[in-house]
């Protein structure tokens, strides 16, 4: 969510009293309609210029793109960049906003320029290693990852990105090992279970893989996949009937879980099917893979017009 802070309308103060009320909007106001309106007024006053409308360039910008209006964020961003081309900010909105509209190459561009602007700004490694990662440049996006982790070592999702980079490498005991120390930064999160639990299954440890799956239904009773994971080792352990019963489960609670419907009709044959790694549920992470990704508009500064 879009938020700001007191201190950036508080930089208004000196301002003339005309400008107030766009520079409460633009930064403050409930929706991004009015936020836009907001800006869009304080470039149309003339009173800004530099550093100040690049702030206010970049703030509209990410309002577009945060609508789904990536061709005019792009050109928001592009004004942004031109008022300060030193500002790290606005390549890496822009990145993002290329990147949704499939333009990639130009992405990556942009938030390696961010990068070299600001060389420790771990969100831009992050959104350059999400991008190479969407877009199968497994090798990049682990070196982005790596650097991810080197600057930010304790959060848990990072570990666990890296993890499937490493799965999608075919590098299960690095993947293994992310996995695991995803688990030790946030045991409550039953992706990470699940994803180490499918890392054992592929290699072929079911009596590792089977632990995992339990805790993911103990912390998510209504993840289908995990009941047919579970009911995939069961039957390669020769236990049918326990694999039987995770594969109906996986069905009641996702009749269109193919894989468990089929599991069940073959769940004699030594390898049944295994369904992919699934993705980080957004909803319930803050820190997400998901693109785009906005920073935050407390970071934007506008100071008052001189």
């Amino acid at each position: 969510m879009l938020r700001v802070s007191a201190a950036v309308v508080m930089l208004f103060g000196g301002a003339s009293f005309a400008l107030a009320d766009p520079m409460r909007d633009c930064t403050k106001a409930d929706n991004s309609e009015q936020k836009i309106r907001g800006c869009t007024q304080l470039i149309k006053s003339g009173k800004f210029r530099g550093h100040q409308l690049t702030l206010i360039y970049n703030v509209r910008g990410t309002l577009y793109a945060a609508s789904g209006d990536h061709e005019k964020a792009i050109e928001d961003l592009t004004e942004a960049i031109r008022h300060n081309p030193k500002h790290n900010y606005p390549y890496h909105d822009r990145a993002v906003s290329l990147t949704n509209l499939g333009r990639i190459d130009e992405a990556i561009t942009d938030v390696t320029t961010a990068i070299k602007l600001v060389p420790k700004n771990v969100e831009h490694h992050r959104l350059r290693g999400d991008i190479n990662r969407r877009n199968n440049r497994l090798e990049l996006a682990l070196s982005d990852y790596n650097e991810v982790i080197t600057l930010q070592p304790n959060v848990a999702l990072h570990y666990y990105t890296r993890g499937t980079i490493h799965s999608d490498l075919s590098e299960p005991e690095a993947a293994l090992t992310d996995f695991s120390i995803a688990i030790q930064y946030n045991a409550r999160n039953p992706d990470f279970y699940f994803a180490r639990g499918l890392a054992w299954s592929h290699a072929g440890k079911c009596d590792e893989a089977i632990p995992d799956y339990s805790k993911t239904i103990e912390l998510s009773p209504r993840f289908s996949n995990a009941y047919n994971n579970r009911g995939v080792c069961y039957t390669r352990m020769g236990l049918s009937q326990q694999a039987i019963a995770d594969y109906e489960a996986a069905l009641k609670l996702d009749p269109r879980n193919d894989a468990a419907r089929k599991n069940l009709a073959v769940h004699s044959q030594p390898v049944p099917t295994l369904p992919p790694m699934p993705h980080i549920d957004i909803e319930r992470f803050r820190e997400s893979l998901k693109i785009p990704e906005f920073l935050d508009i407390e970071k934007f500064k506008i100071p008052s017009p001189k």
